[in-house]
């Protein structure tokens, strides 16, 4: 699905206002809260991991990632909840 490797992108990025606001826009269109979770933001994290053992990415790229990361966790967190999803 495009619409979520675009927020993958954004998450990657570190453009955590554009993720959070694209991701409000997911869940307003009922788009499966696991979908999200599986599809884009997880996958988005490992994918900042991999750069950074490449040396293509730095702390500073790393923890900007991980903001958008936890901002997008903070719009998800009570549909997660509310499906019973545990945070680990």
């Amino acid at each position: 699905m495009e619409v979520l490797a675009k927020l993958k992108e954004l998450v990657i990025q570190g453009k955590d206002t554009e993720a959070t606001e694209l991701l409000k826009n997911l869940l307003e269109q009922n788009l499966a809260v696991e979908q999200i979770l599986n599809e884009a933001l997880i996958p988005a994290m490992d994918e900042v991991g991999e750069l950074f053992q490449k040396g293509e990415y730095f702390i500073p790229e790393m923890l900007v990632s991980a903001r958008a990361m936890q901002k997008c966790m903070e719009v998800i967190r009570p549909k997660l909840q509310e499906k019973g999803v545990k945070a680990q």
